[in-house]
């Protein structure tokens, strides 16, 4: 049985108009065995190889943001906390 979830479709590279760049996909699998749903699996994409006029980051949590998170887990009993800091090599 086949499901149609009209969700993505594929064309063939001689399809695409020359102007428009072509990018890859990574299917991502892993295992959570802490959340609900333990075997994720996902798709990614190559970002850098699109071309989009609009802004692309991610923006970061400002100030009040970061202070209610912390208060918050001050505030709540045998609250654990941890964080890392990602370090880019030249």
């Amino acid at each position: 049985m086949k499901i149609d979830t009209n969700t993505i479709r594929f064309r063939p590279k001689s399809a695409i108009p020359t102007y428009k760049k072509v990018t890859y996909g990574r299917i991502v699998s892993s295992l959570r065995p802490h959340k609900k749903e333990q075997h994720r699996t996902r798709l990614t994409i190559g970002g850098h190889l699109l071309d989009y006029e609009g802004d692309a980051s991610t923006p970061t949590s400002d100030l009040i943001t970061i202070i209610i998170h912390l208060n918050s887990i001050v505030s709540t009993k045998n609250a654990k906390f941890a964080t890392t800091d990602k370090k880019l090599l030249p």
